[in-house]
């Protein structure tokens, strides 16, 4: 696979980025499968895996698995990529990782969110050695866009769909389907969790937020509401032809930040009710007035993978760049 923006001369340039893949589930085998496909730029030395039989049998190398999480600190290595879920042993790899000189991708919100005070400073700056696009809107660079407004004309207000399996599972009650129903066909389809819970419940909406407004407003939001869809016993609002959103909302009032997510009926004419299936979309309000108006994917393996790449490939510009300035840089972080 290429990627786009590099250069054949800065390909030639550097060596290929050493990976170290944390979960080899549904976006890590996607992540996994693409790197492999471009060797020149990306080398995969350990994947961290629960049953590495399981991998073996589909055509993974053996001497690339491990069961050890700590692992990823255990072999050399440039990049650490984090697919793995969950908040407690991911918050201490990715720390300790980037303690250890290694640059940091990943696609996990809770363990961002849950270890935001000690990784802040690694995801700040103009080089940051922690990125996590694909933590907020799957292939919506929604956290890109924030970082890129750098102050120039500050955020006064965003709106968002966040979180995919609720929006689609919100369009199927509205055809009719039950709750119950709507839900099995999101995880048959691969845009929910075995659990759903953290999706339904509207926390993984509320961590993306979090991530947002850290990315908008350099700080967290002073309060913050939250209800899921759980209890959603139908979304048809035929009169006014309103549809029922999972809207994840920050906004300024006075010095005060305060987030919202909830159900929200919203009218046709609402950007976000255009949302559908799996979509997220998000529109951003500046001071001056200005809307940006995001959409894409937000749910489901290739979407999600392709942030991470995404992510990776920004980290290799960088890397490239270093080599061909004769920095060595980062990449001498070994175990």
């Amino acid at each position: 696979m290429s990627f786009p923006n590099h250069p054949a001369s800065l390909r030639r340039a550097a060596p290929p980025l050493r990976v170290v893949l944390l979960g080899l589930g549904n976006v890590g085998g996607g992540v996994f499968e693409r790197l492999q496909a471009d060797p020149s730029r990306f080398e995969v030395v350990r994947a961290i895996v629960r049953h590495p039989a399981r991998h073996v049998a589909m055509g993974v190398p053996a001497g690339l698995l491990s069961t050890n999480p700590w692992d990823a600190l255990n072999v050399a290595a440039d990049v650490v990529v984090e697919t793995l879920g969950g908040e407690s042993t991911a918050s201490g790899i990715l720390h300790a990782a980037l303690l250890r000189g290694r640059r940091v991708v990943s696609a996990n919100k809770l363990a961002v969110v849950a270890g935001w005070p000690a990784l802040r400073p690694w995801a700040e700056g103009p080089s940051p050695r922690l990125r996590f696009s694909a933590a907020v809107g799957g292939e919506v660079p929604v956290i890109e866009t924030l970082l890129g407004l750098d102050g120039r004309d500050p955020v006064q207000r965003l709106r968002g769909v966040l979180n995919g399996t609720c929006n689609f599972v919100l369009d199927r009650i509205a055809a009719g389907q039950g709750y119950a129903g709507a839900l099995a066909e999101a995880q048959a389809r691969g845009f929910a969790e075995p659990d759903p819970a953290a999706d339904v419940s509207g926390l993984d909406a509320e961590c993306k937020l979090r991530l947002a407004a850290w990315a908008a407003f350099g700080r967290g939001p002073d309060t913050l509401h939250r209800q899921g869809i759980e209890h959603t016993g139908t979304a048809r609002r035929d009169a006014d032809s309103a549809v029922l959103r999972l809207v994840a909302e920050l906004v300024r009032v006075g010095g005060r930040l305060e987030g919202r997510v909830a159900p929200q009926w919203c009218p046709p004419e609402d950007y976000l009710a255009g949302a559908r299936g799996e979509e997220n979309r998000v529109e951003i309000i500046t001071g001056s007035g200005e809307r940006i108006r995001l959409a894409g994917r937000g749910a489901g393996r290739w979407p999600t993978t392709a942030s991470v790449l995404g992510d990776l490939d920004a980290v290799w510009q960088e890397h490239a760049g270093q080599r061909d300035q004769g920095f060595q840089g980062w990449r001498l972080a070994t175990a």
